[in-house]
């Protein structure tokens, strides 16, 4: 609303302006005034006057009567006709005075008024302005209520309105991070019945999670938390996304959404980045992954890994790659079975089509606890040598990063994936 006021405003001084700028343009010089009387006169010298005799009263028409047609008295020495013949210079400046004194007296009546109403404005416009930075300053100082997040119901927002309580526990507390000024807590687990669906060979379902954030910190802070991690199943997309700002000294309980929630419900999951950080940074942050959560229920899942090959096995990890052209892009999708005992990041590097390189839209730093199994998304690029890969050699590199144990980092080097 303020920005539509400062536009109509200003729309309104520059009309003013444009305005002031005709009116003042209507006075006309002295030499242009001589000019247009001069003109004048030359228009009554071409017109031959009708004109009263000075002897006889009677009227002479001077196109027709070279003398007065009652008493035959000359007209040659007319006043009437002298004057209308002989105007002075002095006559005409005289003249030419009086019209520009009566136009710019006019003039100034109008661009009086104009400038009255284009001084009104520019101040309206320059207290609404001054206002709106007030304002903002006032939002950035205190900052408001729609910066930071507060109590939610279940139900009010965040797509899934109709949630339920599951019929099983989380184990424990729920409490998955806690600094000792923060503490960020698991408060339930919610699922939309009758939702169930088979979605990528699995069973999916539409669910939420309550986290109860505590900020006993005297400073705001930020809080991001990222999922994709549930029952031995991990994903390139997160379960669940959740971030937001929360005020200092404030206990909230937020909802967010579980994206492609297991339909036989949650046992276990594994929140792979907690985030937190004050407003001005002054005490850094703290960034843990790998928080495991349990649950009283007991279900895991698997998926059908038929038409799938293994291109890689080693005493941690076994691979397998099955190629795809079902979806809008042609490419491969990859099988990634978590052997070890402790968490890895993937990354897949880029792909060689018969010995060409090419950019693929693939993983980046995706975590897999122990004992998890990951099936990725199709893995393409855009370039124009991936295309026709049946009959083409193709070769992808996949590096394995072990954040507890660096010295277990490996890479499985070029590897055919047909």
């Amino acid at each position: 609303m303020f920005f539509l006021l400062i536009d109509l405003l200003v729309i309104g001084i520059v009309i003013q302006a444009v305005k002031y700028k005709k009116v003042r343009n209507k006075i006309f010089s002295h030499k242009e005034v001589e000019k247009a009387a001069r003109e004048q006169v030359k228009k009554m010298k071409i017109t031959n006057p009708v004109i009263t005799c000075e002897y006889c009263g009677s009227q002479i028409d001077t196109s027709r009567e070279e003398v007065c047609s009652h008493c035959g008295a000359p007209y040659d020495v007319s006043a009437d006709w002298r004057a209308r013949f002989n105007v002075s210079d002095s006559f005409i400046e005289e003249s030419a005075d009086e019209v520009i004194s009566s136009q710019e007296s006019k003039v100034k009546e109008e661009t009086a008024n104009m400038l009255k109403k284009i001084k009104r404005r520019i101040i309206t416009l320059c207290v609404l302005v001054f206002g709106l930075l007030i304002l903002g300053a006032i939002i950035l100082v205190t900052d408001g209520p729609g910066n930071y997040r507060g109590n939610e119901k279940l139900n009010d927002k965040n797509g899934y309105r109709n949630c339920v309580d599951v019929d099983y526990k989380i184990n424990g507390d729920g409490a998955i991070y806690d600094d000792g000024n923060v503490k960020i807590t698991v408060a339930g687990i919610y699922y939309e019945e009758n939702s169930t669906r088979r979605y990528n060979g699995l069973m999916r379902s539409n669910g939420k999670i309550a986290f109860t954030v505590e900020n006993s910190h005297d400073e705001n802070i930020y809080v991001s938390i990222s999922c994709n991690s549930i029952n031995e199943i991990s994903s390139d997309t997160n379960y669940i996304s959740m971030y937001g700002r929360f005020k200092k000294n404030k206990t909230v309980t937020i909802y967010e959404q579980i994206y492609q929630f297991p339909g036989e419900g949650i046992s276990e999951l594994y929140f792979d980045r907690i985030y937190v950080s004050c407003d001005d940074y002054k005490h850094g942050e703290e960034n843990v992954e790998g928080i495991k959560l349990t649950t009283t229920h007991d279900e895991t899942c698997e998926y059908d890994l038929d038409g799938y090959k293994m291109i890689y096995t080693n005493d941690k990890f076994d691979v397998y790659a099955k190629y795809t052209d079902e979806s809008y892009d042609e490419g491969y999708i990859l099988y990634i079975n978590n052997k070890s005992d402790k968490a890895f990041r993937i990354t897949t590097k880029d792909i060689l089509v018969d010995d060409a390189s090419c950019d693929i839209y693939g993983i980046r730093d995706l975590y897999i606890p122990s004992g998890y199994k990951l099936k990725t998304s199709t893995l393409y690029s855009s370039e124009d040598t991936f295309e026709n890969l049946k009959s083409k050699e193709v070769k992808m590199s996949i590096a394995f990063n072990c954040k507890e144990d660096p010295s277990l980092d490996f890479s499985t080097g070029y590897i055919e994936l047909n």
